[in-house]
């Protein structure tokens, strides 16, 4: 590394300057901003006492330090008390002296160095050493960028030429490739001048934070969804804001736009800040994490509707609250489709509002599974699979993110008891689900024909092998009521076929009539069939489920659900369904709703396909 006199700019630069200081303790006290603040102090003044390195696994613990500095030297900045400066100052020095940073990746062998506690240490250290720095000596600038250097920064360096870091040599793009060159990236910025030259690191960690951004689809969704929305483009909005502030003041503006629509996928699959579409290696429930990058956005891009979003979700840390915008007003999303689907990312939306917390939802996956044609990172073995809330609560649930990396069990194993088609709900043929092997994949079509009849199909055009020739599966929403989820199945030869609706633990469910109640909330399920179909409960999944299967091999069938979500203190007269060959009839009371079965008339399905799954690679 070669020298460089001290930067023209002062400390702190990172993601404001000392000009925005003043606003910056003027929104300490704004109530918008209050529970955000409000958490990092708290978690500043839990800090204060024990071990500046807590007890554990060195890289853990120096990563839960380094949290800590990062939000002391915050409080100590933002307030003027010397006692968080102090605590800072203690940590940071005692981080400097661990050697915790790298290392192998969850004890593999020749795995990655610089991982991904390595790139939260650094991410962290960037803040509390911009916060520090005003207070410290050249000497002392120059020793902690010499530290940093020697410590992680030159295994990232070093990891961008290792041709087994897929992810930074371009084989894989995952939230790997943004975590590691955003927290690397951040420190490149925070010590950049102090003694040291980082200029070209900036601009290595920069190419690889923007190609991660670039691998979103047009619409702003990518296929780690949700939760990995979160920590991803979280940590890649760390850098892109200090690039922004330091030399970069249009690198937010792309001429794709993905940054600007990233986080509408989100709130889509969100019922105000809690995550429902949690299909794949996603958590439901509460996205904590997501309003700093809610904030950020709507700040940036002045939109309104983001803010409003960022206002459902859990409190923000530090970036959120510096960037936020005090004076942009929350607009509620109410005048967006209630229908939207995202082709790449593979989630089609249907619910009856986009603001009610009661709102009615059902999620339908399409996209890639696991499989040996593309990267498919965090998918799983669940397309064609749906999930559905209503009424504040879970009725058709997902069991989402439940492997263990470094268990007995792989996640390409067609019986993993998360991973695999059976704990989804979706399609079994003579109990057998998707598989590796045949790159399961799936495309979705919007064919809404009227605004009382939202209407969306997803062909999965491979992924259970030979077997299975075609498996459509139509879903509508009528009338902002009733869901009807249409399986239309064609096989190459008998066999038995299985539908599966899990249930979250704590629900009740019957068989007869078949009925999920969970909370103040229940689901009638009606099925409509020329073919014998036995209902039972089953318990041996992940989760509890409603389990339909023909009575007898079948070479194909045309089953139809209608699912009535309902509260318990209001019941619902459910409607009655006539199935034809072309369409659907749904009478509710004296309303008649026509829903037409659309079927794709290409022999060759998309063209994703055009070149045939036909085994590994």
């Amino acid at each position: 590394m070669s020298s460089k006199p001290p930067a023209s700019r002062q400390h702190p630069h990172l993601y404001f300057g000392a000009d925005d200081l003043a606003s910056l303790r003027q929104k300490t006290t704004n109530p918008a901003y209050a529970a955000d603040w409000q958490s990092i102090q708290r978690s500043a003044q839990r800090a204060l006492s024990g071990p500046a390195i807590p007890e554990g696994k060195a890289d853990e613990a120096v990563s839960r330090a380094s949290s800590a500095a990062a939000n002391c030297a915050l409080v100590y900045r933002l307030t003027g008390d010397a006692e968080f400066g102090r605590r800072a100052r203690e940590i940071t020095d005692a981080i400097l002296a661990t050697d915790g940073w790298t290392g192998n990746w969850v004890g593999k062998k020749d795995s990655i160095q610089f991982h991904l506690r390595s790139a939260f240490i650094c991410q962290n250290l960037a803040l509390a050493y911009d916060m520090l720095a005003p207070d410290m000596t050249a000497d002392h600038k120059k020793h902690f960028a010499e530290v940093c250097w020697q410590k992680a920064l030159r295994q990232y360096i070093a990891d961008c030429k290792d041709p087994r870091n897929s992810y930074l040599c371009g084989g894989r793009t995952t939230n790997w490739l943004a975590v590691l060159s955003a927290g690397a990236g951040a420190l490149f910025v925070a010590l950049d001048g102090d003694g040291m030259d980082f200029t070209d690191q900036i601009e290595i960690a920069r190419a690889h934070t923007l190609r991660f951004i670039e691998w979103a689809d047009d619409d702003g969704s990518a296929l780690e969804h949700g939760g990995y929305w979160n920590y991803g483009m979280g940590n890649a909005l760390h850098l892109m804001a200090a690039l922004q502030r330091n030399g970069w003041p249009k690198i937010m503006h792309q001429a794709s736009q993905k940054l600007e629509r990233s986080a509408y996928p989100i709130m889509y699959g969100c019922i105000g800040g809690k995550n429902v579409a949690n299909f794949g290696d996603d958590s439901y429930g509460p996205l904590v994490g997501a309003r700093d990058n809610a904030l950020l956005l709507a700040a940036t891009f002045h939109d309104s509707t983001i803010q409003w979003f960022a206002n459902q979700l859990p409190p923000a840390g530090p970036l959120g609250f510096i960037t936020a915008d005090p004076e942009l007003v929350a607009t509620p999303p109410d005048g967006l489709p209630t229908c939207m689907m995202f082709p790449r990312t593979g989630i089609a939306v249907l619910r009856d509002s986009m603001s009610d917390p009661d709102a009615r939802f059902l999620a339908l996956k399409s996209g890639r599974g696991l499989g040996m044609i593309s990267d498919d990172p965090h998918c799983q073995y669940d397309l064609n699979s749906i999930v559905l809330d209503a009424f504040g609560t879970t009725l058709i649930a997902d069991p989402g993110y439940g492997h263990n990396w470094l268990g007995p069990i792989s996640t390409n194993d067609p019986t993993h008891p998360y991973n695999s088609t059976a704990p989804h709900n979706s399609l079994l043929i003579d109990g057998k689900g998707q598989v590796d092997q045949f790159s399961p994949l799936a495309h979705l079509s919007d064919l809404s024909p009227s605004p009382e009849i939202d209407y969306v199909v997803s062909r999965l055009e491979q992924g259970y092998g030979p077997q299975l020739k075609r498996f459509d599966r139509h879903v509508y929403f009528v009338d902002k009521k009733y869901f009807v989820v249409l399986d239309d199945v064609e096989l190459a030869s008998p066999a038995t076929l299985t539908w599966n609706f899990h249930a979250p633990k704590d629900a009740t469910l019957a068989a007869s009539p078949a009925m999920i109640t969970h909370g103040q909330a229940q689901l009638q399920l009606l099925p409509y069939s020329p073919a014998a179909l036995a209902c039972s409960v089953e318990s041996d999944h992940v989760l509890p489920r409603l389990q339909w299967q023909t009575t007898a091999p079948v070479t194909s069938a045309r089953v139809a659900f209608l699912l009535v979500p309902q509260r318990i203190s209001s019941p619902l007269t459910a409607p009655s369904i006539v199935m034809s060959a072309d369409s659907l009839d749904l009478s509710d009371g004296g309303r008649q709703y026509h829903l037409p079965i659309v079927a794709h008339r290409a022999s060759l399905n998309s063209s994703m396909t055009i070149r045939q799954y036909g085994g590994a690679r």
